[in-house]
């Protein structure tokens, strides 16, 4: 649930340490390097070339570069920021958090051990801490510096938030709910923790699902990711016209090309409705957007079979098989035909 993406070369220099603006030499490539470009990037580019010692422009270009998922030159930029700025916790905790994102855990490590180095209560970095050990699975030390951060500033919610994944990793759902209650708790617009509340009260079949996936599509309208975990729990309850409301709702207000919904309404209609022509229409629909899943063209398959109509069966069991050639519905539905 916490993981995260790239890699590029470190600049050598950064590792010697303390050097004053005198000594840095940066390459005029990196300071032009965007200058034909167009948009905020290249602006700022050119506010470098007028001021290539100026440490906050790298950041402020690297936090541009970012927006554009320009990963690497992110970095890169962020590298000569801390060689012009080596004690700057700020530029330390934002290369780490770019290096996570690339998805190399060492160097974000690396930067994040010199910038609490430098600020032992620095609760930003104890936190990059926390997240980045549970990212590498050291749940001993995730909870060490989520609790170092909580002891420092008891009213953050991000720690608490971390110390849930770590419960959650180690299968202990009342304890990863409790912390998510706290978490909550300091910030009561807090989507992600709202969220995944949600999602845990619905793995417990508890009716609190329904007030923490509202108050979650409260804090974010357009998040198909709660409106899902809603109509889903309202599946499972056999809650079907609700359910239905909800998969609409994600298809007209949010995203008309999201399977899922497509999907779901045709498994309803089609398991607890018995509207098989229904249901081979919306997993049609669901089939235009995700036309390489093989459990569609069952369902589809076996819509047509309680229909009846055995051969549109046999067609549609069939190219289920030629995309997953072992999927054993589709086998058990030939067999049967």
């Amino acid at each position: 649930m916490i993981k995260y993406f790239i890699v590029l070369i470190s600049i050598v220099s950064f590792f010697v340490s303390c050097k004053n603006e005198t000594e840095i030499k940066i390459d005029d490539t990196q300071i032009t390097k965007f200058s034909s470009d167009t948009g905020i990037v290249a602006n700022i580019t050119k506010e470098i070339i007028k001021d290539s010692k100026n440490a906050k422009l790298y950041k402020k270009r690297a936090v541009a570069l970012m927006e554009i998922n320009n990963v690497s030159d992110a970095i890169s930029d962020l590298e000569i920021a801390i060689l012009l700025d080596s004690s700057n916790t700020e530029y330390l905790n934002l290369i780490s958090d770019y290096w996570l994102i690339a998805g190399n855990s060492k160097p974000s490590k690396d930067y994040l051990d010199k910038s609490i180095a430098l600020e032992p209560e620095n609760t930003a970095t104890l936190i990059r801490l926390a997240k980045l050990y549970l990212y590498v699975g050291e749940i001993t030390k995730s909870f060490e510096y989520s609790n170092k951060a909580i002891k420092i500033n008891s009213n953050l919610y991000t720690p608490y938030f971390v110390k849930s994944m770590c419960y959650l990793d180690m299968a202990d759902t009342s304890k990863a709910i409790r912390e998510l209650l706290n978490s909550v708790a300091m910030n009561p617009d807090f989507y992600d923790g709202y969220q995944l509340l949600g999602v845990l009260a619905s793995g417990q079949n508890d009716s609190l699902a329904i007030s923490y996936f509202k108050i979650a599509q409260g804090i974010k309208k357009n998040s198909i990711e709660a409106h899902y975990g809603l109509a889903y729990y309202y599946q499972e309850q056999k809650r079907f016209d609700e359910a239905i409301l909800e998969y609409n709702y994600i298809i007209d207000d949010i995203d008309s090309t999201y399977s899922r919904s497509y999907y779901n309404i045709a498994y309803i209609n089609l398991v607890y409705q018995d509207n098989y022509k229904k249901a081979i229409e919306y997993f049609n629909l669901a089939k235009k957007y995700e036309p390489n899943n093989p459990d569609i063209y069952y369902n589809i398959g076996h819509s047509y079979e309680n229909l009846g109509n055995k051969t549109k069966a046999i067609e549609y069991f069939t190219k289920a098989l030629k995309l997953k050639p072992k999927h054993q519905l589709s086998i058990d539905g030939l067999n049967r035909l």
